[in-house]
Formats: C-alpha cells, sequence, structure tokens
C-alpha cells in the first residue's frame, strides 16, 4: 500500500519461504491474457508488445499470492491480515522521499499518454495533476474498498467477483485483452526454489517462470 511504484493490488508476487526445515516456492506472476495472440496484436498495428497501455496488461498475480500463503502458511484470519493496509488506504499515510521521486517519474512518463485509459490512475494517483510530495499524506478510498472487497472473499472478489466485473468492464471499453475468465482461470504455481553455491554460501531464487 505504502509503495504502489513497485507494489500493488495489480502486480505480480514471488515468495519463498522456510518452514520446518524447507523452503518452499511460489510463482504468482499472471499470463498474458488468452486473447493477446500475435495475430490480435498485428491486427491492432503492432509489431511489438507496447510498454504501457491496455494491451501488456497480465494477469494479476498478488491477491492469489497473498491468499494461497495465507491458507498454506497462516495462523491469522485472511482478513485481519490485510487490515492494515485496509486502515493505511482508508486513513492515509505520508510519502517517503524515495517513493515520491519514483511516484513522479512515472506521472512524467504517463503524462505522455492522451489515451482514455490512463486517466483513472490520474484520477487515483495524482488527483492535483501532481505526484504527491514527501511527507504528504495520501490515501484512495478506491483501494479501500477493492483491499476490503479482497480481504473479505480470501480472494476470490478479484478473480470471480465484483473486482473480476469491473476489470473486464474497463478492458473492454478501453480496448484491453484481459478478460473475467483469465481472471477466473487463473491460479499461482508452487515450485521448487533453485540454488548456486557462491563463496560458501547457498544463494536460492525462484526458477524461471515456464512458458505457457
Amino acid at each position: 500500500m505504502v509503495e504502489p511504484t513497485s507494489n500493488g493490488i495489480g502486480s505480480d508476487a514471488f515468495a519463498i519461504v522456510w518452514v520446518d526445515g524447507k523452503l518452499h516456492g511460489l510463482n504468482a506472476s499472471g499470463p498474458a491474457p488468452q486473447a493477446a495472440t500475435i495475430e490480435a496484436l498485428k491486427a491492432l498495428g503492432h509489431e511489438a508488445m507496447p510498454n504501457h497501455g491496455m494491451l501488456p496488461v497480465t494477469v494479476p498475480g498478488a491477491p492469489a499470492a497473498w491468499a494461497v500463503l495465507s491458507e498454506r502458511f497462516g495462523k491469522l484470519p485472511f482478513a485481519e491480515l490485510l487490515a492494515p493496509a485496509i486502515a493505511l488506504a482508508d486513513e492515509g499515510f505520508p510519502v517517503s522521499p524515495v517513493i515520491h521521486q519514483m511516484w513522479k517519474e512515472a506521472f512524467t512518463t504517463y503524462s505522455a499518454y492522451s489515451e482514455a485509459s490512463f486517466k483513472p490512475w490520474f484520477d487515483t494517483f495524482a488527483p492535483g495533476d501532481r505526484a504527491p510530495e514527501a511527507g504528504e499524506l495520501w490515501r484512495s478510498e478506491g483501494h479501500a474498498k477493492s483491499l476490503k472487497a479482497i480481504a473479505d472473499t480470501h480472494g476470490k472478489a478479484f478473480y470471480e467477483g465484483e473486482l473480476a466485473e469491473a476489470i473486464d468492464a474497463f478492458s473492454r471499453e478501453h480496448g484491453g485483452l484481459l478478460r473475467k475468465e483469465d481472471l477466473a482461470a487463473y491460479q499461482p504455481e508452487w515450485v521448487d526454489p533453485i540454488s548456486v553455491r557462491y563463496k560458501g554460501h547457498d544463494i536460492w531464487e525462484i526458477p524461471p517462470t515456464a512458458a505457457a
């Protein structure tokens, strides 16, 4: 919640968890929509995937990662885990200097685009037509509502419920390829972490994501 420039509800997620003497890996990176074929992109006039806009949007894996990690390893109720983030979204938090700088860079980058699909980003993250300053209190009622829906449904609202419907509708309206069927079909993947020996230490990482 406090670092929306690098993390967020629409992010991918990866985790390595050490429990009972074993490492457990979770790959919660989302795939491209089923409709995002080479032929479809070329038909829209693209020879390469754009860096920004609706076309490169993939299935977000973070909410599903939160849910499965809680289910497998958690001890507290899922809704209780998200309560602090919901409170920060509802009440606000002071933006740190580093996050302000990254936020400002994102504002500059997205300001170059005139597509209507970018308007909600500016409405949410730059309501004063600028990035929030360092130390400025930033809050988001929309984030609080979305996180509450995820918390109350153990993530299902994002992939099968009200949030999935809203994502599908927005994508269709603005020429995106992501659909509610893509969201409903998504499942994070439990994987075995890989390692390499380096200067007397074992360095562990999530293995590369397999091509679909």
